[in-house]
Order: C-alpha cells, then sequence, then structure tokens
C-alpha cells in the first residue's frame, strides 16, 4: 500500500513539474533561427546566426538569445565548440577558428549545429548547417598595359578549381561600394576571373582597395577577398572632419566655443555671487 502511494504522488509532482515547464515555455517567444557561413580571407571564418520572433509591431530581432554552437560528426555525434549570444540586431558571428581539414568528412563538408536552451524570453530550438570551406584569393596584374583584377576559387580540402560561379567584384568607395566587371563574373575551368580595372579611378594617395565576393553559395557560403593596389588616379584628403570647425565632431569643438561660452558663464555667476554678497552686507548693516 506505502509502494503505491509513493508512486501516486511521483506520479503527481511529474504532472505539476510537466504543466509547469510547459506553460513557462509557451509563454516565451518562437525565435525564427537561420544559419550561413562566411569566409574572409585574412580575417578568419564564422557561423553567422541570425534569429527574429514575430512581435506586436511584426518581426523584431531575437536580441540576447544564448546559443551553443556544436560539429556534428558521423554518427551524430556533437563536439562543443563554444557559445555564441546575438546582439541588438539578432546576429551573432561564431569565430571558426577550431575547424581544420582533419575534421571535414570524406566529402570535405562540415556540419554545424546550434542549441538555444533554457533562455528566459525564447522557447528551446536547435539548427544545424553544412557547407564547405573553400579559398579566394585576388591580385592585381597588369596585361598589355591595362590593369586587371585576377581573381582564384579553389576547394579547400581537394585543392581543385571551383567552375562556373558568380563573383561580384566591387571597389570600395566612401559610402557605397562601386560594382565593376558587370552584374558578375563566372569563374572559369581554371577558377579564375580576370576583370579590367579603370585607369581614372581616384582613390587618396592613389591607394584602392577591392572586394571579390562569392555570395550565398551552397555548399561554399560567402566567401570574399580584398586586395588594395596604388593604382588610382591620387586625390587629397581636404576634409577637415578632425579639425576644430563648427561641423565636427565633439572632441574637436573649436577653441572659442570653449573660451567664450565658459567666461560668460564664470561671470554670470560672479556677479549673482557679488550681488548676494551685497545683500548680506546691507542686511546687516541695518541690523
Amino acid at each position: 500500500m506505502r509502494r503505491i502511494n509513493f508512486l501516486l504522488c511521483a506520479f503527481a509532482v511529474l504532472f505539476v513539474w510537466g504543466s509547469y515547464t510547459g506553460h513557462s515555455q509557451s509563454e516565451k517567444n518562437r525565435a525564427r533561427v537561420s544559419l550561413s557561413y562566411e569566409s574572409i580571407t585574412g580575417d578568419g571564418s564564422f557561423l553567422v546566426i541570425s534569429g527574429k520572433f514575430r512581435g506586436d509591431e511584426g518581426f523584431e530581432p531575437a536580441t540576447d538569445m544564448n546559443f551553443d554552437v556544436y560539429q556534428v560528426f558521423e554518427g551524430d555525434s556533437l563536439s562543443a565548440l563554444g557559445k555564441a549570444t546575438t546582439d541588438a540586431q539578432g546576429e551573432a558571428r561564431f569565430a571558426l577558428d577550431a575547424l581544420s581539414v582533419e575534421t571535414a568528412n570524406e566529402e570535405g563538408e562540415y556540419t554545424l549545429k546550434v542549441e538555444a536552451k533554457d533562455n528566459e524570453k525564447y522557447r528551446d530550438t536547435d539548427k544545424d548547417i553544412t557547407f564547405k570551406k573553400s579559398e579566394l584569393v585576388a591580385r592585381i596584374s597588369e596585361e598589355g598595359g591595362v590593369n586587371h583584377l585576377i581573381a582564384t576559387l579553389v576547394d579547400s580540402q581537394t585543392n581543385s578549381p571551383i567552375t562556373d560561379q558568380p563573383l561580384l567584384v566591387y571597389v570600395k568607395r566612401l559610402f557605397k561600394p562601386l560594382k565593376i566587371g558587370g552584374e558578375f563574373v563566372s569563374t572559369d575551368e581554371n577558377g579564375m576571373i580576370s576583370v579590367p580595372v579603370d585607369g581614372d579611378l581616384p582613390g587618396l594617395n592613389g591607394n584602392l582597395t577591392f572586394e571579390v565576393v562569392l555570395s550565398d553559395n551552397d555548399p561554399y557560403g560567402t566567401v570574399k577577398a580584398r586586395v588594395t593596389e596604388t593604382i588610382g588616379i591620387p586625390i587629397v584628403d581636404e576634409s577637415t572632419f578632425n579639425k576644430r570647425t563648427m561641423w565636427s565632431p565633439p572632441g574637436k569643438t573649436p577653441f572659442f566655443l570653449l573660451i567664450f561660452p565658459n567666461l560668460m558663464i564664470v561671470g554670470i555667476w560672479a556677479t549673482i555671487a557679488l550681488l548676494i554678497f551685497n545683500l548680506f552686507k546691507i542686511n546687516k548693516s541695518k541690523s
């Protein structure tokens, strides 16, 4: 009889606890998580985690959402890589320095998984992504008196060229990058592209920064490479933004705006103090 009562009590406790946790989970926001892989030549590779949820005003960024990041191996075994937390835009960039060629599978693929558990505002969720790593190298070469941007795209695992892939080519400008070479340029049988560079592009001290991008590719993700060369028309930076002018940042306020207003404030307070002192003297003389 005692054993039956113990089992009934245990069942009741488990039922109440399950109802409580289920209710608490239902009150949390259901975040939609997306993953993407990004590699920047010379700066490393990253797993980009984005989260959003449906709020009162439509979809809102899932801020301060904590994730555990794992690498998935054959047999669904997991290896912990670290943790990531989304920022004010609902995005987290997790550096993949721990990934090496040896940890890829036979096809050269990597599978990563992220899990969000026990977050105060969001329900538990998980997401995975599979990708391959590639190498994108860019350089400037002069051919027939004309400068060309040469870029090569190869598979990191096999070192074989990646053909028929659209690459975007940009020149860094002050506000928005300038696209050159048309809408895109496809890699040839050697995984290469060659884009002529106009000789009339201006740059600070003649420096031009080019960026080549393989965007949202399956399975290589987003890959970027940058190169800077002194092949532009030299221009002189005549900006006065960092000088003490009326339109400069607060730390570069002109001296006359610092001196004269402060002198006026000191003069006004000195006058008030003098008046108060004279009132005390008048009051004291009457008494």
